[in-house]
């Protein structure tokens, strides 16, 4: 597998980074994997239907990790990345998810619908990326 053009996006996050923070401060450990494709169990997930690289950005939490962690959505949405849900996403809306995931999100939506028609189990975070 190539992964030329993964490895030049996982250099632009750590471009953000330096560019953000002086040198040495805060650390911030970047994980890198790769999945191949095939990963189509889900509707909505981060790997679905393509070959991966997973980004895992840790900031120290007590010199504005909030900061790094909005721009790196921006960045997230300028490559067409596909974040994972259960990380920061604060930058993420339902148009977001639309537009990555596109027939895949409005079948999610129409299950959802179809079997919590109440939202009985939407919170602040589900309400923005699923239901406004």
């Amino acid at each position: 597998m190539k992964y030329r053009g993964h490895i030049r996006e996982c250099r632009r996050f750590v471009e953000l980074y330096e560019k953000m923070y002086d040198p040495g401060l805060p650390y911030a450990p970047c994980k890198v994997r790769f999945t191949p494709a095939g990963h189509d169990s889900t509707l909505i997930g981060a790997g679905r239907e393509r070959k991966s690289t997973w980004i895992d950005l840790v900031c120290n939490d007590s010199h504005g990790f909030e900061e790094y962690y909005e721009k790196a959505e921006e960045l997230i949405k300028q490559v067409g990345a596909r974040p994972h849900l259960g990380k920061f996403c604060q930058l993420l809306h339902k148009e977001d998810l639309a537009k990555l995931h596109e027939k895949h999100f409005a079948r999610f939506l129409e299950l959802a619908r179809q079997h919590d028609s109440q939202q009985n189990f939407a919170n602040e975070f589900t309400r923005r990326i699923f239901w406004n």
